[in-house]
């Protein structure tokens, strides 16, 4: 009798055993499913020169290879009217211009994912003619006044970007602008224009010597 129980016992291990070990399965198999579909396709563009900049014609080679999951198709747009198809293409821009570059993949199960970036293709930097102050001497808390001049050879400029070496930075129109100094010493003031196609002039500098505060100011500055 007591071989006969334990007989069932085991019996009813092994069932309860097969029935767990089935649930295990289905449950690893659900599993796989749901990381499947948590996995979509992932767009992702690398280009050769990196980054996408330099003078016209400007020849890029754009890369899907580290795109991730199973991608069935890769559809480029080159942002100057201009696309292809495939894992890796490349493109000439023959004009100045800053253009978005867009890869559009699809998976084979329907998904889609996009990536960009962005291609700078140089122009001709703007010139700065000349740069001045109205003094190169100051005191303390006297307002002191800078004069530019800047032309484009193939555009126009559009912003002054200035550095008065005291800590201070401003960006303008293309105007002049006024800085006032709080402490004495030798500070060094840089001007660059900006075009409309982003490119930057060539520095200019010059000396401002700040004196200490002038006492005929009698503290007003």
């Amino acid at each position: 009798m007591e071989r006969k129980r334990w007989g069932k016992v085991n019996e009813g291990g092994d069932v309860r055993g097969k029935v767990l070990l089935g649930i295990a399965v289905a449950l690893f198999l659900a599993g796989c499913d749901f990381i499947r579909e948590e996995s979509p396709v992932v767009a992702v563009i690398r280009t050769d020169p990196s980054p996408p900049r330099g003078d016209p014609p400007l020849e890029v080679r754009f890369s899907a290879r580290d795109s991730v999951g199973d991608i069935v198709e890769f559809l480029w747009d080159f942002g100057d009217g201009n696309g292809a198809k495939g894992k890796v293409v490349e493109h000439v821009y023959p004009r100045p211009g800053n253009y978005t570059v867009t890869l559009e993949v699809k998976g084979a199960d329907g998904s889609e994912d996009v990536d960009s970036i962005g291609v700078h293709v140089n122009s001709e930097p703007p010139v700065i003619s000349y740069f001045y102050a109205d003094r190169y001497i100051v005191h303390v808390g006297h307002d002191l006044r800078f004069y530019v001049d800047a032309y484009d050879p193939d555009g126009e400029v559009r912003f002054l970007h200035w550095d008065f070496g005291d800590g201070e930075t401003a960006t303008t129109p293309v105007t002049g602008i006024s800085h006032i100094y709080t402490e004495p010493g030798i500070y060094e003031v840089s001007v660059q224009a900006e075009d409309d196609n982003g490119d930057l002039s060539e520095p200019f500098s010059l000396r401002i010597e700040v004196l200490p505060r002038c006492p005929c100011d009698s503290g007003n500055g």
